[in-house]
């Protein structure tokens, strides 16, 4: 694997602290067993090695905005011409096309607008940012990953390469099945919390959750007396809002000891 970096300082991650020994550990982790070329695409020198390099790969991942590599010249139908098995893989925000298509991004730009922030919080409450990045690794390396693996197996078959797009902000969509599945079906999208959830104990948090019916049984029968609402019942996630959290966690938080948990 080989990585494309400007000339100069080379990838701006290089830059990001903390450093060990005076490199990045984000960059490092990121890139380790990779090696790396530094060209500048906008002369021909800088164009004429990359095209080099693309004929002789298999795989080639880039993560600019629409249009800037065809710019440069470097394009799909640049390099697909110099070589036609090429699987060619972009990798950017919004799509190509669309109103945010030009638009720059962050991995928490991406949650806010696919809708994945609104279900990162207690009922209520703000967004909470997330410490892992969801949509650069969910979104983005894992929907890369696959797509291609299934060009590889397709062009195992025909012998032909192809392009493909992966949108972050799209490849989010399947991670809201569920607030989209309440939303369709009993009029509002949920939070976390409303399936699953915590509270705080003397010591630690407690975590639960029992998202199925046989699962909310089997808490409704082990919960001393008093545990569960009278007023709740077994569908109460038909009526859950977002002010709502888990039934059991309303009428059990501080009442019973942490062993019974």
């Amino acid at each position: 694997m080989v990585k494309v970096e400007p000339p100069g300082a080379g990838d701006l991650m290089r830059e990001m602290e903390p450093r060990v020994g005076g490199k990045s550990v984000f960059f490092e982790n990121l890139n380790r067993n990779k090696k790396s070329v530094c060209l500048d695409l906008k002369n021909t020198a800088g164009r004429e090695a990359f095209l080099k390099m693309a004929a002789g790969a298999d795989v080639m991942v880039e993560s600019f905005r629409p249009g800037v590599l065809e710019r440069l010249g470097v394009g799909y139908e640049a390099v697909s011409a110099a070589n036609p098995g090429l699987i060619f893989c972009s990798v950017n925000g919004y799509g190509s096309a669309g109103p945010l298509s030009g638009a720059a991004g962050h991995d928490l730009n991406y949650l806010a607008i696919s809708g994945i922030l609104s279900q990162l919080r207690e009922a209520g409450g703000a967004p909470i940012v997330p410490g892992v990045q969801f949509a650069d690794v969910g979104g983005g390396s894992m929907s890369v990953v696959i797509g291609i693996l299934l060009a590889l197996v397709e062009r195992g078959l025909t012998g032909k390469g192809q392009k493909i797009e992966i949108s972050m902000t799209d490849a989010l969509a399947p991670w809201l099945v569920y607030p989209w599945s309440l939303r369709v079906g009993v009029g509002h999208g949920g939070v976390a919390g409303s399936i699953s959830g915590r509270f705080p104990r003397a010591q630690w948090a407690v975590g639960f959750s029992a998202a199925l019916l046989v699962f909310m049984k089997r808490v409704k029968a082990s919960l001393p007396a008093g545990g569960w609402e009278a007023r709740q019942s077994l569908s109460w996630i038909q009526r859950c809002r977002v002010d709502g959290p888990c039934c059991v966690q309303r009428s059990c938080q501080g009442r019973f000891p942490t062993p019974l948990w």
